[in-house]
């Protein structure tokens, strides 16, 4: 796994070629972090992050988003694949395999910034505290902020532990073993989003940004509505997309039966004095 830490007093990323190799193989080809979705735009002026956490609706948002007003978001905080990703693509990977990241800012800026001069960044709680360590490599610009959360949060937990053991993130991952329910995996990923939540409290408190807050099952009801008000458009899109979504949204008879079992285990579990 890339090595996220301290050294010599900065925040760095190490990525090996084991990193890279993993990668490689575990990203497809129709993902948003490929290089056919680079843009050659104008210099920044705005950034927009999503603040959000796994399998909050954050990837079908970015669709939304890309398809209808030409910003290309995604995780490029996420360490495990996306950053070494591009990383590798942007050149700024170091023989010993720190990634410089004065370098790796610049070239996101400058490979993912639209003809508007806006960055959108899809940013998991996970992903806050790379981010907030290397934001001083960014100029100084106008931020716009959202956060994306699900009132269902055991539904959301279901969802993230399906996806970890199968695999499939999104419609483009091939799913690579059937799920099997437990009720102490589903536990765990319900206290991780919980924590991840208050990773974002403490971002926000930190940073003094003011975040609207967006409900994911509202958002699924009218998309496009909700995401042209994150992104402030009152007029046509800048690079209108003709094409549908290219990430199809998931959902499953399983994730309902896994939230009623858990709901059911949960009942006896706190029936029998757990806390």
């Amino acid at each position: 796994m890339t090595f996220v830490g301290v050294r010599d007093g900065a925040v760095r990323v190490i990525v090996t070629a084991d990193d890279l190799a993993d990668a490689h193989r575990a990203i497809p080809a129709e993902d948003f972090i490929q290089p056919s979705y680079d843009v050659a735009g104008a210099p920044l002026r705005q950034l927009l992050l999503l603040l959000s956490t796994p399998r909050s609706g954050s990837t079908f948002f970015c669709d939304v988003l890309r398809r209808d007003h030409g910003l290309v978001a995604h995780e490029y905080f996420q360490h495990d694949h996306y950053l070494p990703l591009m990383a590798e693509r942007f050149g700024v990977i170091g023989q010993d395999g720190d990634v410089d990241a004065p370098a790796f800012v610049e070239q996101l800026i400058a490979h993912r910034t639209d003809e508007k001069g806006r960055l959108a960044i899809n940013l998991h709680g996970s992903h806050l505290p790379l981010f907030s360590a290397w934001a001083l490599h960014f100029p100084d610009v106008e931020i716009r902020t959202a956060r994306l959360a699900r009132e269902d949060i055991v539904a959301q937990a279901v969802s993230f532990e399906i996806a970890q053991q199968t695999g499939q993130w999104t419609s483009h991952f091939t799913a690579t073993t059937e799920p099997v329910y437990s009720f102490e995996r589903v536990w765990t990923k319900l206290q991780e989003l919980t924590a991840q939540e208050g990773v974002i409290d403490a971002f926000l408190a930190q940073s003094g940004l003011d975040a609207t807050r967006i409900v994911y099952e509202d958002f699924v009801t009218h998309p496009e509505e909700v995401v042209a008000a994150f992104v402030g458009d009152d007029a046509a899109p800048a690079a209108p997309r003709a094409e549908p979504n290219l990430i199809a949204r998931q959902g499953h008879t399983v994730n309902d039966a896994w939230r009623a079992q858990f709901l059911q285990d949960w009942s006896v579990f706190e029936a029998n004095g757990a806390r």
